[in-house]
């Protein structure tokens, strides 16, 4: 189990963990586990993913347990970093989660920024519109004023012709009757001297 542990670390080192180990050795792995000292031609092996592990070009004596630890020493260095790593990225990772939320709420305060905007925008349009509609109203209203002025002068003028028309016939009524009342006053002192001067002739007429 150790083996193959290690093999496991191996391939997540390479980022590749092949799903069948028989397609990435040339030997099956039981014989690995069994054999870990056997040798065999890795000229004839595939293209695998350690090809960066150096091999030499003599074959004949190549030990897979000296290659094995080999890739260990570097699987031990990999794992080091990675623990440094995972030390470092807590605080990187805090970082871009701080910068995403103050992205985040930027966006909030954009996006409620532009509401506001828009409101104050539509309240200064309606207030602009209301202005105007009462200044539109207004010239009608002071239409309206003046021609319902107009026609009260107008009646008021009509009742004042009525009246001067009541007042001159009225004059000249009494002017008839002042007329009147004159002569009547002047028949009635010539009657009385008359009266005065020739009574026998009164009584005659009275008779």
């Amino acid at each position: 189990h150790e083996k193959q542990d290690l093999l496991c670390k191996i391939f997540k080192v390479f980022n590749e963990i092949p799903q069948n180990l028989d397609e990435f050795w040339p030997l099956s792995v039981k014989y690995v586990w069994v054999a870990p000292a056997v040798s065999f031609d890795f000229r004839k092996a595939p293209q695998t993913v350690v090809d960066d592990v150096a091999i030499p070009e003599d074959f004949g004596d190549f030990s897979l347990a000296k290659t094995i630890s080999i890739i260990e020493d570097r699987v031990s260095d990999d794992l080091t970093e990675e623990l440094l790593q995972d030390d470092i990225m807590p605080s990187a990772g805090e970082e871009m989660a701080q910068i995403r939320f103050l992205k985040a709420k930027l966006r909030v305060m954009q996006v409620e920024l532009n509401r506001l905007e828009y409101e104050s925008n539509k309240y200064e349009c309606n207030k602009k519109d209301d202005e105007n509609s009462t200044l539109s109203s207004k010239p009608k209203d002071i239409e309206e004023e003046r021609a319902r002025h107009q026609r009260t002068t107008n009646v008021q003028q009509t009742q004042v012709v009525k009246q001067s028309a009541l007042a001159e016939e009225s004059s000249r009524t009494c002017e008839g009757l002042q007329q009147q009342v004159e002569a009547q006053k002047v028949l009635e002192l010539l009657a009385k001297y008359y009266s005065e001067f020739f009574p026998q002739t009164t009584e005659n007429v009275t008779v």
